[in-house]
């Protein structure tokens, strides 16, 4: 009865044309009151300037000061986008403090990454600026290191070695800032084996034998 009554008096609101009333009320506002009368936007877009940064690596860029924005304005919207997302991708905003995280994706030199900003000259005002700047990022491949020329072996334990334990081999190259894989062999495995090819090897028994490290 009472699911009833209610289907009723909402039928009966809407015959008397209380409804109705209150649809037009509110197109008619948003007619005379569109958002651009509370909104100014700037059709100038600002350069804030070149970022460079590697694959992998992470900045943080921020609003410029082009047109008098400080981070005490009033922030409605703060949006940072990214022309190739396969190039250079937004990780993270702040919608307060006005930046943005950007981190390199894949080598380019004309990715763009723009920010269109809403806010408030000042807290009094009613009226919103509307802004949009860019920065123009360049991603460039992490640097190669180069290979070593030479490489050497040292154990802290000098040539005293007991059956049953097991010690760290540890590899210096030359130069100092080369890279390279080591595979790790031992001559006689029964004497020492090696357990990791990080460069520990286990004795198994006394004897003698060579352990060996090459590099790619």
């Amino acid at each position: 009865m009472n699911v009833a009554h209610d289907t009723k008096e909402v039928r009966s609101v809407w015959k008397n044309g209380k409804l109705p009333i209150a649809v037009f009320i509110c197109l008619l506002m948003a007619y005379l009151f569109p958002l651009s009368a509370f909104a100014q936007e700037h059709s100038t877009e600002y350069f804030w300037g070149e970022v460079t940064l590697q694959v992998g690596e992470q900045k943080t860029i921020y609003i410029g000061d082009d047109f008098g924005y400080t981070l005490d304005a009033p922030v409605y919207s703060n949006f940072w986008n990214s022309s190739n997302e396969n190039c250079v991708r937004v990780v993270g905003s702040n919608q307060t403090k006005g930046y943005c995280v950007i981190e390199g994706v894949s080598a380019t030199s004309n990715t763009k990454i723009t920010c269109q900003l809403m806010y408030k000259i000042n807290s009094d005002s009613h009226l919103w600026s509307v802004w949009h700047g860019y920065y123009t990022v360049k991603v460039t491949a992490p640097p190669v290191p180069p290979k070593p020329t030479a490489i050497s072996l040292q154990s802290n334990e000098g040539k005293n070695y007991y059956v049953g334990k097991e010690y760290y081999i540890s590899v210096s190259y030359t130069p100092q800032d080369a890279k390279t894989n080591i595979t790790w062999t031992s001559d006689d495995p029964s004497i020492a084996t090696i357990t990791s090819q990080n460069g520990y090897v286990k004795c198994i028994k006394k004897g003698e034998t060579i352990i060996r490290a090459k590099t790619d």
